[in-house]
């Protein structure tokens, strides 16, 4: 099957069918977004655009979006000269021009960023955090007009939104309560369910340390994939998880990296192929991985220069 798969990829790539994907990265105090290609990967990213004196945000989860449908990409930056300033950032990756650039309220770290895949004036939904609540807002990543549309409690942990449902999920942990998944409509942010996840498939021996995150949708099977955290013969993984609203939990899937790696960034493939691509870093080097989920295998790593901390 793997030498089968290895064809098919050769075919498609003989072919040209697939463009450079938008990544980001922190190069000293700045930031760049560049483009990888992820079916004929290289050891490092093109730049297309640097913007000079601030580092993309790291400080919360999910801080960067990227909009298929216009091409355009979002995030969040600070300045290392000025702890007191944070942006939102949008670029317009078909021009390559910087079209937004918003002044945030630097006290509330903003993340869980997803854009809703239409070409609507605001497109953004962003999760807040202030204190023990969580701010759901829609945002014109454009002129920065914020809409609150709900207020949740808890920490974030991931974020993801499915756009033809325009369902969006949102993961957190609360005190007391432990680990959540709030399913809410971003039409009008009303909270659709809300369940405290079980996890099933665990093999024996597991403990659980940390997760979920780096949540992603996958188009190919309708699915939403998240990276969960087990101890195990005092080495942790990162396995694999669906979640399944239906069963109010995740899946552990056999999947899973390696127990030395730090996992930096991941995205399902939007084309409708059964892949995920992955940043992880370990021992030092970054390592670009690509699975294939219908067989539950790593397919590829190799390692990357480029210290890419998003992907799209």
């Amino acid at each position: 099957m793997k030498t089968i798969y290895s064809l098919v990829l050769f075919l498609l790539l003989a072919t040209g069918a697939f463009a450079f994907s938008p990544v980001i990265w922190n190069s000293d105090n700045n930031t760049v977004i560049g483009v990888y290609n992820y079916f004929d990967p290289t050891y490092e990213a093109d730049s297309r655009i640097v913007l000079e004196g601030v580092n993309l945000d790291t400080g919360a989860q999910q801080t960067s979006a990227y909009n298929y449908a216009t091409g355009q990409l979002s995030l969040m930056v600070r300045f290392p000269s000025d702890s007191n300033r944070l942006s939102l950032v949008t670029i317009d990756c078909v021009s390559w021009k910087l079209i937004g650039n918003v002044k945030l309220d630097p006290t509330i770290p903003w993340g869980g960023l997803q854009y809703d895949q239409t070409n609507g004036a605001s497109n953004l939904v962003v999760v807040g955090s202030s204190g023990s609540t969580l701010i759901v807002a829609r945002v014109n990543p454009v002129n920065g007009d914020v809409n609150v549309i709900n207020k949740l409690q808890g920490t974030l942990l991931s974020t993801v939104l499915v756009a033809k449902t325009k369902q969006f999920f949102i993961t957190s942990y609360q005190s007391g309560v432990g680990t959540s998944v709030n399913e809410l409509s971003i039409d009008n942010g009303n909270v659709i369910t809300t369940f405290q996840p079980t996890v099933s498939g665990v093999p024996e021996g597991y403990k659980f340390v940390s997760g979920p995150y780096l949540t992603t949708f996958v188009p190919k099977y309708n699915a939403i994939l998240s990276l969960i955290n087990f101890e195990s013969d005092s080495k942790v993984f990162a396995n694999f998880a669906s979640l399944v609203p239906s069963q109010k939990g995740f899946v552990l899937s056999k999947m899973k990296s390696d127990a030395e790696s730090n996992n930096i960034a991941m995205v399902a493939d939007q084309d409708g192929y059964q892949n995920l691509y992955a940043i992880a870093k370990m021992k030092g080097s970054y390592y670009f991985c690509v699975y294939d989920i219908s067989q539950g295998i790593l397919f590829k790593s190799q390692t990357i220069k480029t210290p890419v901390l998003a992907m799209f």
